[in-house]
C-alpha cells in the first residue's frame, strides 16, 4: 500500500489493509470486550484506531450505527442451549452428501454400511453417515442432552467430538418419528439399540471445536442443541475432498472402531433427511477442500 496508495480506493484493497491493521494493533482484544455503545468505550476503541478528537462527533455517529446494525448489545457468545431434551439435528439442513471424495455423483457413498468399494471392487465398509456441511461456516449441534466424553484431535479423522446422551428413551422416540427406511444397496439398517443400551455420538472432521479435553474429563453436561464446533474437513480421509461433510457415528459402546461394527448404528435412524439434490453441493464438488 505504501508504493501503491491509490489502491486504498480500492475495495479489495481497503478491506486489506484494515483488516491488517486490526490485527497488528490487536484491536480484537479491545473489540471482543465492548458490550455497549457508551462515550467511554467508544474512545477505548477510538484511542488505538485514531487517536485525538478530529472527526469526534462522525466516528462516535458511526461506531453508534454499527452497534445498533449489528445488535452488539443483544448478542451473546452461546456455550449451550436451553432444550427441554428435545431432538436438534446435528447440522441445520440435515443431508446426504451428494458426490463422494472425488467429487463424482454418489450419494450412496455417504450412507452407513458396505456403500463403497475398493478399486478391485471389493465391498468398503463405511462406519457413519455422512452430512453435507460447508467447512468453518456450518456449526454442529448436540442432538440431545448428553456429557462430553472426549475431545481430541486424530491424524486419520481430525477433530473429534464425543458425547454419552443421557436418556436413550428421547433417542427411542426420535427414531420412532424419522421411521427411516435404507435407501440404497448395501445400506445398511444397523444395530437396533435398546433402552438399556449406552449410547454415544460421534462427531469426526470438525474445522474447529467449543469444548475441550478438560470438559470431556470432566464430563460437562450439555443440553440438545448446544453447539459443538463448526464442521470441516480435518483428518487425512477427509482433507482435500470435494464433498464436506459432518460425519457422523452413533454407537452403544465409546469407540466402536475398537469394539467392531456391531456395535453402530445407521445415524439416519435418527434425522429426518432434506434433498441432497442442492446447488451449494454441486457448487462444492467444483473444488477440494482443505
Amino acid at each position: 500500500m505504501v508504493a501503491y496508495p491509490d489502491r486504498v480506493k480500492e475495495a479489495k484493497y481497503a478491506v486489506l489493509s484494515a483488516i491488517s491493521y486490526w490485527e497488528r494493533h490487536e484491536i480484537w482484544k479491545i473489540a471482543d470486550e465492548i458490550k455497549s455503545s457508551t462515550e467511554e468505550e467508544i474512545k477505548r476503541i477510538r484511542k488505538v484506531v485514531n487517536g485525538g478528537y478530529a472527526g469526534w462527533k462522525d466516528a462516535k455517529n458511526y461506531f453508534e450505527k454499527g452497534i445498533e446494525v449489528f445488535k452488539v448489545n443483544e448478542c451473546r457468545l452461546v456455550e449451550s442451549v436451553p432444550s427441554d431434551g428435545k431432538w436438534h439435528d446435528p447440522v441445520d439442513n440435515p443431508r446426504l452428501t451428494k458426490y463422494n471424495y472425488d467429487g463424482k455423483e454418489k450419494p450412496s457413498s455417504g450412507t452407513y454400511g458396505e456403500c463403497r468399494r475398493y478399486s478391485d471392487g471389493r465391498k468398503k465398509y463405511h462406519g457413519g453417515f455422512d452430512f453435507f456441511a460447508i467447512p468453518g461456516v456450518d456449526k454442529v449441534y448436540a442432538c440431545l442432552k448428553s456429557n462430553i466424553v472426549e475431545v481430541r484431535y486424530s491424524n486419520s479423522a481430525g477433530w473429534i467430538v464425543r458425547l454419552k446422551i443421557q436418556n436413550v428413551s428421547d433417542l427411542l422416540k426420535q427414531e420412532k418419528e424419522v421411521n427411516y427406511r435404507t435407501q440404497y444397496t448395501d445400506e445398511w439398517k444397523g444395530r437396533d439399540i435398546a433402552g438399556s443400551d449406552d449410547v454415544y455420538f460421534i462427531y469426526m472432521h470438525l474445522h474447529s471445536v467449543f469444548f475441550t479435553a478438560e470438559d470431556a474429563r470432566n464430563n460437562k453436561e450439555i443440553e440438545a442443541g448446544t453447539p459443538l464446533g463448526y464442521a470441516g474437513v480435518s483428518g487425512t480421509i477427509a482433507s482435500g475432498g470435494r464433498a464436506p461433510h459432518l460425519h457422523l457415528e452413533v454407537a452403544t459402546v465409546k469407540d466402536p472402531f475398537i469394539k467392531g461394527r456391531q456395535y453402530r448404528t445407521n445415524p439416519a435412524r435418527f434425522i429426518k433427511l432434506n434433498s441432497y439434490n442442492t446447488k451449494d453441493q454441486d457448487d462444492a464438488a467444483k473444488k477440494r477442500h482443505y
